[in-house]
């Protein structure tokens, strides 16, 4: 019992016993804080890198956009590339997407059961500007008068410009087509300016089956969610996007038909997520 009593009442070797205890929290607190700086300036090459992949796919030639990220990134990272795998998307809103996932090994959180600490980056670009549509005019059928237009809108719909380019009438007593400008004509180019949200084609359509555009009439837009109801589109319009639009008389959508080639400003808008 005396050597029990003698024991716990030593104060020399409990001090011992609990600065050791306190010295791993202190330890892992300030070596924490290491690592978590290493993984910071990880994250920060990542991200460089990252977004200058998204650059040059935005600059990249139309089709060619995710291909020239993925070596752009690979180039940036060097003997690191393999590490990490980003995914680059083109969206449907004209910009170009990319994201990546890594994580940086710790040597002091390891002490804590923390091997690792891990981080995400993404980042996104826009796809250089359509200021300019050229509309080349391939086919035109149907009995239905109708007018093609091209429009552009602000980011809350508002309609900033909409010219006609092409009109067609049918009379259907002679059989006779009309169509101003001709078909396979000089093509025309259309200014769009640079301060719209939404750029695309529409339609409208009279309900008579004569060539004096009399009765009610409906009007077909590119934007609307059931467009692909009445238009069927084949590629890009960087370079050329075919389309084939259908009035409602079959579903041939060969009513109407154009080639888009559409000009940009060849600069990418950096947007930061």
């Amino acid at each position: 019992m005396s050597l029990l009593k003698t024991f716990f009442q030593s104060r020399r070797g409990n001090f011992a016993v609990i600065a050791a205890l306190a010295t791993v929290p202190i330890v892992i607190g300030i070596g924490g804080s290491v690592d978590y700086a290493k993984m910071i300036a990880e994250r920060r090459k990542v991200l460089g890198s990252l977004d200058a992949a998204i650059l040059a796919g935005a600059k990249a030639p139309p089709g060619n956009e995710v291909a020239t990220a993925n070596a752009f990134f690979a180039a940036n990272m060097g003997a690191d590339a393999k590490t990490y795998k980003p995914t680059f998307t083109l969206t449907t809103t004209g910009d170009i997407t990319g994201a990546v996932s890594g994580s940086a090994p710790t040597s002091f959180l390891k002490l804590a059961q923390i091997p690792k600490l891990d981080f995400n980056v993404a980042n996104k670009a826009s796809l250089p500007k359509i200021i300019s549509v050229t509309f080349t005019p391939t086919g035109a059928s149907g009995w239905y008068p109708k007018t093609i237009f091209v429009f552009t809108k602000d980011k809350d719909g508002k309609i900033l410009m909409k010219k006609d380019v092409i009109t067609y009438d049918y009379n259907i007593v002679s059989g006779k087509k009309t169509i101003v400008p001709p078909l396979k004509s000089a093509s025309e180019t259309y200014v769009l300016g640079s301060t719209y949200d939404t750029f695309g084609v529409g339609m409208i359509v009279w309900d008579q089956f004569q060539d004096q555009r009399k009765g009610s009439t409906k009007t077909y837009w590119s934007d609307a969610a059931d467009a692909s109801k009445r238009l069927q589109v084949v590629g890009k319009c960087r370079p050329t996007q075919e389309n084939h639009w259908e009035d409602g008389g079959d579903t041939n959508y060969k009513d109407f038909e154009y080639d888009l080639t559409c000009n940009s400003d060849n600069k990418a808008l950096y947007v930061s997520q």
